[in-house]
């Protein structure tokens, strides 16, 4: 077993944690993956929090083709323009969908939210392949006006998994 970890910290108070359980390309060509978002959010650190502040449901897509739903720089998908502005996921799940149904995307990943600023969201048993190696994931930080965090099109496999 082969054991692999890489670690993302974004705007100083979330951690995203990407570990492989189990690495199988040789005979399966899949990989398994437990995601850990880790928010250490709070006022000590970065100011006056709201009473309210917390984390949208964590939603993303296992995918084929780079920054399909959002780009820093760049103009995002609706669904990811309303998880930023109000936490809704549902025209995201839309266009997973319709990704999915193209053959662009393999799976909608649906995770918790955080009630609170400070806290763990896990999503266990995350699966990629050769076919669909990158991860897409995005929450909303609320309140807020349109802010969110995400990782986009992270690749979870080895070039030489093909």
């Amino acid at each position: 077993m082969n054991i692999k970890t890489m670690k993302t910290k974004l705007h100083f108070f979330f951690l995203f944690y990407i570990i492989s359980t189990s690495l199988l390309f040789s005979q399966t060509k899949k990989a398994k993956y437990s995601v850990v978002f880790t928010s250490v959010w709070n006022s000590t650190d970065h100011g006056i929090l709201e009473k309210r502040s917390h984390w949208s449901k964590l939603v993303g897509v296992t995918h084929k083709t780079e920054n399909t739903f959002w780009s820093l720089g760049e103009k995002a998908t609706t669904g990811v323009k309303d998880i930023a502005e109000k936490g809704d996921n549902t025209i995201f799940n839309t266009e997973v969908t319709t990704a999915i149904s193209n053959f662009e995307a393999e799976k909608y990943i649906d995770g918790n939210s955080l009630d609170t600023a400070t806290g763990t969201i896990t999503i266990h048993d995350l699966i990629v392949d050769k076919d669909y190696p990158l991860l897409t994931l995005l929450s909303m930080i609320a309140p807020s006006p349109d802010w969110f965090i995400g990782v986009n099109s992270v690749k979870l496999t080895d070039d030489n998994s093909n």
